[in-house]
Formats: C-alpha cells, structure tokens, sequence
C-alpha cells in the first residue's frame, strides 16, 4: 500500500511540475531506446539530454554529481555509493528485467538442464607433465552446482580459487575433463547425440552489460577496462574482447570463416560485432582477390607482428584485398583459405587468419563504438557459411549469439534472453529452472523464491540523492515515470526485456555495507509505524567469567515483514555469539555489571529492550 501511495504522490508532483531545465544525463547504452522513450512521453522530463556509456560510468556520475539520477542494468555498487554524502538515502526503483541465458541448438540441447552437481573425474589432458587438478581430491573434482561449472568453463576459476584471478587455471585438467565430453555438462542425458565434446562457448564483449551481470552472479571480477574499452584484466579464459587466447584449442572447421593462423581457435570465444558499424563493414563477404596483397599498418595490439608470422616492416603488414572496377583495391573482404601467403609468410599459415582483423576499404581498421581497433572479428565465424547453408550476420550481439549455437555444431553462447528470440535455438534450464516471464519475475517478490530462474537481474533507474530529495525538477520527474507501468511497460517490451506488468519496487541501498551499524531504508516514505519488541528474557542473570547467558525475544512490527527488521545486540563488554540474532547467548569475559541491550529497527524508527546481568569471578 506505501509504495502505491508513493508512486500516486509523485505522479501527482510531476503533472503540476512545469517546464523542466535542460539537463545531460548518462545512462547505461543497453537502455537507449527505454531512456529516450520514457523522456518524450514523461511530462517535466521532456528537455533531458541523454547519453549512453555503461552502467558503471552512469554510477560514476552519480558519485560525481553530475546528475541525481541514472538508468543501469544493476543496482547500485558499494565502492562508490558509501563513498557518496548520503548512502542512506541512497536508492533505485526497479522498473523492468532482464536474464542472462545458456543457449544452444534446439536438437542439440532441448530439454537440456546445466549440471547441478557432479563429481568430475579428472584426467591428464593438457599435455604437462602429471594432474593439473586444482581443488580435487585424488583425480577427482566435485562440481558443487551450475556457478562452479560455468566458473570453470569459462574463466578456469574452480570453487577454492574465489574471486582471485592469480588463481586462475584455463589450462587445468579439471577444466579440459569438464568440456571433453559433451554429457558431463548437463545434468542427466541430453539431446545432442552427435556431440562429443563442447566445441566452443560464445560470449558477449567485456565491456557489455550481461557480461556484468554474468560475472557479478558468478562471483568472478569484472574486466578492467582502459579509457577506449580495451581489457586491461579478464577473467575469461580467451583475454580481452578481441582476443584468442583460450589454451583449449579446437581445429578450424571448413564452414568457419574466421581461424587463427595455426588452423585452430580457442574454446571460448567473444563476439562483439561493432554497434557503430553498418552490415557490410562488419561483415565483408566479397572474397578478397586472389595473390593480391598491400602494406597497411598493423594493430595497435600488435605493433610489432603481422598475421601468421608474416613480414612486419615499421608496423606495416601485406594485408588482403580485392579488385573493384576502376583499378582501385578494397581490402574490406573475406579471404578465403589459400595457399596464397603474403611475401616470407609461411604457405602453412590458414589464410583466414586475415578475417579476424575488420578492415575498412582503404585498409585501416575498423574502430568499435570505444574507438578501439577490431582485432578479433569473431562475429565472422559464420558470416559465409554454416552447417544448415545460411549465415550469422546479424545487427546486434545478442541475436549474434543467438545465431552461432546453431551454425556453430555443438556449441554453447551465454547472451541476453532476448536472444532467444533467434530460430532454432533453445535456453537450458538452470538449476532447473527455464528463463520464462514469470520464473524471471520472482526476482520482484519478497521474499524471493528458490524457484526463480538464478541468472535474472534488475533494470533500475538508481540515486544517490534520494528519489524525493532530487533537486532536479527534470530527473525527478523522470525518475517518477520510471517507476509507473504506464511509462516503464512498452518501451521496456519493446526493447526485448521483461516487463514488471506493475508500478516499480523501489530497492533500498543497505549502506551496513559501508561499516554502519543499521541501515536507514531509504524506500521508506510517509507514515510509518515502528517495531516492537513483544517480550525478552536472559537467564541466569549471574553467571561465572567464562560462562554463558542465553537470550531470547520477539519482536514485530504492522507494516514490515519479519525479514526486514534489524536486530543488535549490545554490551559493554562480553561476546556474543550473534549480536544480530533474536536468540543467541552472551558469554561474560570479565567480572562486573553489565547492561545487555537489544535494539530492533525497521529502517525508519526502533524499540529496545535493556536488562541487567552479573559476571562474577568464579
């Protein structure tokens, strides 16, 4: 009832609201179309200048105070919200959903559910002397659920090795048994007969939100990225958005159009067609001109070599082109494989090496929406042929990585759910649960239930200022049709989400993760009626140094559920076992009187109870 009582205030603020000032406002780049929707139809928002970079640069002006508030695909983070002036008041409301998905071919995965819990047997696969076997036992790796399986797959980081990247191990037995055999990932028999082995494991680019979104569930740290996107630190095991260089390798297939120069390429994969690029730049499908080469500068990243150990003369590398009437040449093509090598390049070199490199016509580079050189054209794997005779060519990455687990045999890709939205593939169950509408929408509920899908995730329109302490008369107002179903719904629809078929839920910022004792909930608005303690004992009260009192009490409070009131125990000395827990005991450490308090707090206002104890020498 508060929350509606809420909304319908600040509806009420924005209609009277007049002209709003003009105002820039960054926001996450996956919510554009969102963004700029709900800012033409919001009365007070319409002037707003929006620009789109991640979620965690629209984080960062907040902190800042640049702008009062921000849509992001996650909620707010502790690093820079508790070093904000107001964590207390900080807040979003949640005005949509999203999912991260485990797609694969429809008659390769139906019914399929990622494996819960196994144990691995481990065997010397990697070609170094003796068991690389981190965290096993013997020869044998217990997987413990679906996080320790992909943590594995795809970042080499087994449950002992936490968050701690100089603990990472692509290159383990444990990780080359895991993806040996094509059953070992799901949990019981699945479709895909004909698969013998994982193939490869498609994933988006280190800078793309559901990357977040898929670490931050994973437990595993986020990229470190530099100033145009680049990966300075990965914790997946192919390196950087652009990179190939995963240690489980799998030979290049004859439908793949892009190879590395050995005629392999790694297990797992990054696909990141460049957003500011149109079709025929990110994908040339005109074959390149047999014998015809010319010298274009090499990658930044790769200044002093050229594709297959070719020639590199002042950074400059023979690069392939193509014939175009007029004599001129285009060296944005396709090369086919050739043993056409440019000049002192080995004629063993696979000729599609040349593909991986995104050239425009005059040969430079093409630049992704970083400004960053697009070195590692994955997203070309498919782009000439696949198994069925079609091709992956697509606009965005995620129906890119909706497109490969089909044109890709035997192959996994980790995308937005809207990629599913791409034929003849299928979402495998995890834990298992299917990513559907409502399974997704459990996220909202409170308390959550065991049976939501576990890769779902919040779109929330977040501050730092507090939803009614924005001074903003524009963002406040945009920030109170976020959180109406009239305004969120559509546009939240429409750009392939998941709406909330409701007004939004506001999330209150905990700031106990800055170190503060309780946590003051911002969502809390108006009236408001406070806990109470119903009844709380101590016994004994006199009890020798070194022994222990047990306490108990209830507590509870008219318009909060139980799981949202907080609990603290105090003393001026003494331990207790949980000073957060309605019963717990107090051990005495020293002789003397002590008055043992507890403080239970709904977010807003707190009652307490106090009773005075004896410790005695024994």
């Amino acid at each position: 009832m508060k929350s509606v009582v809420k909304i319908g205030a600040i509806a009420c603020w924005l209609l009277w609201q007049g002209s709003a000032e003009a105002t820039s406002l960054v926001g996450s780049d996956d919510l554009a179309s969102i963004t700029q929707t709900i800012i033409a139809n919001c009365p007070g928002a319409v002037g707003l200048t929006p620009t789109f970079s991640t979620s965690s640069a629209a984080e960062a002006a907040l902190k800042a105070g640049t702008q009062e508030v921000a849509p992001m695909t996650r909620f707010l983070q502790p690093a820079l919200t508790c070093a904000s002036p107001a964590p207390n008041q900080s807040e979003g409301v949640v005005f949509g959903l999203d999912a991260a998905v485990v797609l694969g071919a429809t008659d390769e995965t139906t019914t399929c559910q990622l494996v819960s819990s196994r144990t691995l047997s481990v065997t010397d696969q990697n070609g170094n002397p003796g068991l690389d076997c981190p965290d096993c036992t013997g020869s044998q790796y217990q997987l413990g659920d679906w996080r320790d399986m992909l943590r594995v797959l795809i970042a080499g980081m087994t449950h002992g090795a936490g968050a701690n990247l100089t603990l990472q191990d692509c290159n383990s037995d444990v990780r080359y048994s895991l993806v040996s055999a094509w059953q070992t990932l799901f949990q019981s028999t699945c479709g895909g007969a004909s698969c013998s082995s994982l193939r490869h494991v498609f994933r988006p680019a280190d800078g793309a939100e559901i990357s977040d979104t898929l670490l931050s569930i994973l437990g595993l740290p986020r990229p470190t990225l530099d100033a145009v996107g680049h990966a300075l630190l990965t914790p997946f095991c192919n390196g950087g958005t652009y990179d190939d260089s995963d240690p489980i390798r799998r030979p290049c297939a004859p439908e793949e159009a892009v190879c590395a120069a050995d005629g392999t390429l790694g297990l797992v994969l990054p696909v990141a067609p460049p957003k500011n690029a149109p079709s025929d730049s990110a994908y040339p499908i005109q074959p390149c001109s047999i014998g015809v080469y010319d010298w274009k500068p090499a990658p930044s990243a790769e200044l002093s070599s050229c594709p297959g150990g070719g020639l590199n003369v002042f950074t400059l590398c023979l690069v392939p082109g193509r014939n175009v009437p007029g004599g001129a040449l285009s060296h944005q093509c396709y090369k086919v494989e050739t043993n056409d090598t440019p000049f002192l390049t080995p004629n063993t070199v696979n000729t599609k090496v040349f593909n991986r490199y995104l050239r425009s016509p005059n040969g430079s580079l093409v630049l992704d929406e970083f400004g960053h050189e697009v070195y590692g054209a994955f997203h070309r794997l498919h782009s000439v042929q696949r198994l069925a005779g079609h091709t992956c060519l697509e606009g965005t990455a995620s129906d890119e990585l909706g497109c490969l687990p089909q044109a890709s045999r035997c192959s996994l890709s980790l995308a937005r759910r809207v990629a599913t939205r791409q034929s003849g593939v299928a979402a495998l169950a995890v834990n298992g649960v299917l990513p559907t509408d409502p399974n997704i929408r459990k996220l909202i509920s409170k308390p959550v239930p065991v049976d939501v899908y576990p890769l779902s995730n919040k779109l929330l329109m977040n501050t730092m200022v507090g939803s009614e302490e924005t001074t903003s008369p524009a963002q406040k107002s945009l920030y109170a049709c976020f959180a109406r179903q009239l305004y969120a719904d559509p546009p939240v629809l429409g750009a392939g989400y998941i709406p909330l078929l409701q007004n939004g839920v506001c999330q209150d910022f905990d700031e106990r993760q800055c170190g503060s004792v309780f946590n003051k909930n911002a969502c809390k608005k108006g009236v408001n009626f406070c806990p109470v303690i119903g009844f709380a004992t101590a016994f004994p009260l006199q009890v020798a140094v070194g022994d222990n009192i047990f306490l108990s009490a209830s507590a509870s409070d008219i318009d909060d559920p139980f799981d949202d009131l907080q609990f603290l125990w105090s003393a001026p000395f003494g331990k207790f076992a949980d000073p957060h827990a309605l019963a717990t005991t107090y051990q005495c450490t020293q002789a003397g009187s002590a008055t043992l308090q507890l403080t239970v707090y709904d977010g807003s206002c707190s009652d307490t109870f106090s009773v005075n104890v004896k410790c005695v020498v024994p």
